[in-house]
This record gives C-alpha cells, structure tokens and sequence, in this order.
C-alpha cells in the first residue's frame, strides 16, 4: 500500500487552476499500471489539495493499493474529509461493507413480560430531552462556525473560492480555535 502527497495527477480533471502536463500523468499512470496498483475510489470532496486563494486545486493525495490487497477487501474505498488547519485535506481508507444482516438491538419477548415494562419505556420516551436543547452556547457557536466551514469548502471544491471567502474561512477557524481553547479550560 502507497499513500500520500503524489504531486502528479492522473488526468486533467483532477486539477483546477494549474497547468496539467500530460506527460506527467501518462508517466504516474503507467507507474501504476507497471507496478500492479490499484487507486482506491476516492468519495467526498473532488480536491485534496487547495492553495491559500483557492485559485489552485488538485487532487494530488490518494491510495494506491497492490492487486492481491484490493482482491481480498474489494469495497475499500477512500473517504476525503473536511481539511482546517493545512492545505491538504486529510483522508480516511475504509471498507465499505454494507451488511444489514440482524439489527444490533435485540430484546428478549420475555422482558415484554415483566410488570411494568411498558410503563418503564412510556416514561424513557416522554421524559427523553435531545442532547442538542441543553449544549451550551458555545458548543452551539461552534458547530454553526463548523457547518459554514463545510458550505465553504464545498464553494471551493467547486471553483467559487474567492480572497473574501478565504478570509471568511480563516476567520472562522480562529474562531472554532479560540471555542476549543475556553473548552480546554473549563475541562481544566
């Protein structure tokens, strides 16, 4: 298994912003074909890497995998995720093995049985409050500032970045930072 920062691109689509020079790519992906590669399917964001403008996107980092590995777990697959801090968004491998085989609550008929029962559950459902209704504010705040972080990385994905975005962005992760450094403190 290979992964990380290739600096090369397979194909033109896979830039934005740059210049794509094809001779590179037929090299990268002949060095993957020589060498008996896969390239994990890659799910979420279309870029990994994004300059500071957000004038420049590629998708340089990703999982090459050899044939026999890919033969044995063939629903790997390559998650990118939400990037804050650098340039290149991080990545998750996983296999995606969907089985809806038995439900993971099981419940013996014989509880149903036992006095009470039905009144215990009645009450476990009226009394339940969501998690979301006693969250302080700041957990609140942070979320909110985590949610347009999403909306605004998707806007940059898809080429609509801008200087006013990016600052937007760099505003809102000083902010994220500024909530987990007070929530640092009440822990402490």
């Amino acid at each position: 298994m290979l992964f990380g920062d290739f600096k090369a691109v397979r194909n033109d689509n896979e830039r934005h912003g740059t210049r794509f020079c094809p001779l590179i790519a037929s090299d990268f992906n002949e060095f993957i074909y020589e060498a008996g590669l896969v390239d994990i399917p890659m799910g979420g964001k279309r870029y990994t890497r994004v300059d500071s403008y957000c004038g420049k996107m590629s998708r340089l980092d990703r999982f090459l995998v050899s044939e026999q590995l890919f033969d044995v777990f063939p629903e790997l697959q390559c998650i990118v995720l939400m990037r804050r801090w650098s340039n290149h968004c991080p990545l998750l491998l996983q296999e995606l093995n969907i089985d809806y085989g038995p439900t993971s609550f099981k419940l013996f008929s014989s509880c149903m049985e036992i006095t009470g029962f039905d009144d215990v559950v009645k009450k476990a459902c009226i009394d339940f409050i969501p998690i979301l209704g006693t969250r302080s504010q700041n957990v609140v705040n942070r979320q909110e500032a985590v949610d347009r972080l999403v909306v605004i990385d998707r806007e940059v994905d898809d080429g609509e970045g801008s200087e006013v975005v990016m600052a937007e962005r760099r505003e809102l992760l000083e902010k994220v930072a500024d909530i987990d450094r007070l929530a640092t403190m009440d822990i402490m």
